[in-house]
């Protein structure tokens, strides 16, 4: 979804004429290390925006729906209000299938709806304008969000594109039961507004197998079952919650061709599980409190690798990695103190390795020397005392 968010706004860039993509840091552009950015932006979902202003926001809505079992009923809400700082607006609860009527969604406004899912299935989104009109990039965000989220970045899952038949579409498999919520979303005014929006919404229980279209969300030992017959995700796979502590599930799992994010999976003692993994997007692993070894054998080429903030984190072994395509960050690991990757070769981006501290130095310049780096390098705050053969 992040790596999502950045693809899309350059699109939306590349349609208005602008000369160049914005610089990392500055606004509109993406995050630096950190997840800082220039004075006066604040780092959303990895692109820096200007902070909307503080002050009172106000929401109002109504919904109703009617239906039997899980899946089925009909629905009709609307709710409007100005987002109050990063704050998510209340939003109206809703029964799925769901069509919203006709909103304004305004600079600086979110129409929010919550929905129950009571087992695993697949979440269908779709915006669309009511009295037609041109879709060829979308017209708002539709955000889909955790039942307790209560500010206007933390999503689950990002969506904008369109074409002539929709301005925006995508489906998210939710593994976990319980409340969600989704926006249409214009809550930093990057977007021009829109005066007639539709949001769609459906559920669906039936099995997935092969290549799994769109996102998942990974929270449950039921959840990974579910996805256990799909060979390749063509969206995004987060993985994350308190219950999950392997993920030999997914054992069949060979491709992820958005982002693979195992993060927050505080329970997770071992990604033996993803032994058949050849290709990511972009791999973040971060904040995973139990994994203590961090093995990848058959993990062959990703976009951006970012292993940070692993305090239990003592080994990463990526023993086929050859190509890294744009940066790669192993940084804020405090045990990390062994990291191989022996047949990577190119990194077209940035590497950075920082405040790593038991982790020697000298092995990570004696293993840069073999790398050829498009951009720049950076260490700081690793094992400067250790020696080397």
């Amino acid at each position: 979804m992040q790596h999502a968010r950045v693809a899309m706004m350059a699109l939306l860039v590349l349609a208005q004429g602008c000369p160049a993509a914005p610089a990392p840091g500055a606004e509109g552009g993406p995050c630096l290390d950190g997840e800082r950015c220039d004075q006066g932006l604040l780092c959303l979902s990895s692109l820096c925006v200007v902070p909307p202003a503080e002050g009172e926001g106000e929401g109002e809505g109504e919904g109703e729906g009617e239906g039997e079992g899980e899946g089925e009923g009909e629905g009709e809400g609307e709710g409007e209000g100005d987002t109050d700082g990063n704050t998510l607006l209340t939003p109206v609860t809703v029964t799925l299938p769901f069509t919203s009527e006709p909103t304004d969604v305004g600079l600086g406004d979110q129409d929010c709806f919550r929905f129950a899912v009571a087992e695993a299935g697949t979440l269908t989104v779709r915006q669309d304008l009511a009295g037609g009109g041109d879709c060829a990039y979308g017209h708002v965000f539709v955000n889909v969000y955790p039942g307790d989220a209560v500010v206007s970045y933390d999503t689950l899952a990002f969506y904008l594109g369109g074409s002539a038949d929709s301005c925006t579409e995508g489906r998210i498999v939710l593994t976990r039961p319980g409340d969600y919520i989704a926006c249409l979303d214009n809550a930093y005014s990057i977007l021009d507004p829109v005066a007639d929006a539709v949001l769609e919404l459906a559920f669906s229980t039936a099995p997935i197998s092969g290549s799994c279209a769109g996102d998942a969300v990974l929270e449950t030992a039921a959840g990974a079952a579910f996805l256990d017959p799909c060979t390749s995700v063509t969206g995004d796979l987060i993985v994350t919650g308190a219950e999950l502590t392997t993920l030999d599930a997914l054992g069949g799992l060979a491709f992820v061709l958005g982002e693979l994010r195992i993060e927050d999976a505080t329970a997770l003692t071992s990604v033996a599980g993803l032994a058949d993994l050849g290709r990511a997007g972009d791999l973040t692993v971060r904040r995973n409190d139990g994994l203590v070894d961090l093995a990848l054998p058959a993990l062959a080429d990703v976009d951006n690798l970012n292993v940070s903030f692993m305090d239990a984190l003592q080994t990463a072994s990526l023993p086929a990695l050859g190509e890294v395509q744009g940066n790669l960050r192993v940084q804020y690991n405090p045990v990390l103190n062994a990291f191989a990757a022996p047949q990577l070769l190119t990194c077209t981006g940035d590497v950075s390795f920082s405040t790593n501290p038991a982790l020697a130095q000298c092995a990570i310049d004696q293993w840069l020397a073999g790398v050829v780096v498009g951009g720049t390098v950076s260490t700081s705050g690793n094992d400067e005392l250790a020696t080397c053969n």
